[in-house]
């Protein structure tokens, strides 16, 4: 019986991945796209303008173009945000692959601040204290915030139902926002979590899944693997 690849990432992302996984697969491949969040901006109010951004998503690179921070270097996590902050204008430097790689980073080049962290309202690492800890200057603000949504009926019919379902996830939040569709809906269909981390994976214990796999790197080309293999 064909698996369903269940999508829960906010509508454009969970299309290019789509996109992504049909490319590699030479095939198209049935999809339910049910966004477990949805993106809403925030005020920001800047009291001095920063010498350089700190970004972990293509959301807060988004906001740095909106709040008129074109032209700034901004220290990026990932290809994504980095292409996402180049198109808001920005002097992207890719500087890791997660926000530990990222730290990291930034520890050893040392940058002048004020460094500023636009993020969202949940964050998986206090990458700002653990920056000051290590001697840096930056602030941070909320940006935008990360409004849970419930499952669509699509994706309720597929985790009831049957027939496999392949759940890659991306983030420790998804994980426990899934986790909650799954005390809510019936969770009866085969269900294989493909994380990203092993802190997603960590997370998604509680989903009730067969199987949880993770990607072989933190990035978008594994997880497509991982998906795939899955």
């Amino acid at each position: 019986m064909a698996p369903i690849l269940l999508l829960t990432r906010p509508d454009p992302a969970s299309r290019r991945f789509l996109a992504q996984i049909e490319a590699r697969a030479r095939q198209r491949i049935e999809a339910v796209i049910s966004p477990v969040l949805a993106i809403e901006p925030l005020p920001v109010e800047l009291a001095a303008p920063p010498k350089a951004l700190v970004l972990t998503s293509e959301n807060g690179a988004a906001r740095a173009g909106a709040l008129g921070l074109a032209g700034l270097t901004a220290w990026c996590v990932g290809p994504r945000t980095a292409a996402a902050a180049r198109a808001a204008g920005l002097r992207a430097i890719e500087a890791g692959p997660d926000a530990e790689g990222l730290i990291a980073r930034l520890l050893a080049e040392r940058p002048a601040g004020p460094l500023l962290h636009l993020r969202g309202e949940q964050v998986a690492v206090p990458l700002a204290a653990q920056l000051r800890e290590g001697g840096l200057e930056i602030r941070e603000a909320v940006a935008y915030r990360q409004r849970a949504l419930p499952p669509d009926s699509a994706a309720r019919e597929a985790l009831g139902g049957t027939r496999p379902v392949v759940l890659p996830l991306f983030s420790p939040r998804s994980a426990a926002l899934v986790a909650g569709w799954c005390r809510t809906v019936p969770l009866q269909a085969p269900l294989h979590v493909v994380a990203i981390s092993p802190a997603v994976a960590r997370q998604a214990d509680g989903i009730g899944a067969q199987t949880i796999g993770i990607a072989d790197r933190p990035d978008g080309a594994a997880m497509a693997e991982a998906t795939l293999r899955r």
